[in-house]
């Protein structure tokens, strides 16, 4: 997308929105509307999605949409998420990182 896009044609009016959708799912699901949920939900839910059997529905931080369970958004919210992930680890920075 040209990097002016918004600034020449988005005036800011109407609220803006993703929209997620999975055609030819291998599985289905009835809680599939207005559900709080972050980019790391992608992952299992994707593989989810391909037919992959995930035990206990998630995968890292991430929750199968398509589970009957909480995301992390749900339980916690954005903000708590947020702060959580913003924490400094000195094991990350040193062993992962190598500073």
């Amino acid at each position: 997308m040209d990097n002016d896009y918004m600034e020449n044609y988005y005036d800011g009016s109407k609220d803006r929105r993703v929209y997620n959708c999975f055609i030819n799912s291998a599985i289905e699901t009835s809680n599939n509307k207005n559900r709080k949920f972050t980019s790391m939900n992608m992952f299992p839910t994707t593989l989810a999605v391909l037919g992959v059997d995930i035990d206990s529905d998630r995968l890292g931080l991430g929750t199968n949409l398509y589970a009957d369970k909480k995301t992390l958004a749900e339980k916690y919210g954005y903000e708590y998420i947020e702060q959580e992930l913003s924490k400094n680890s000195k094991f990350y920075n040193k062993d992962i990182l190598g500073e």
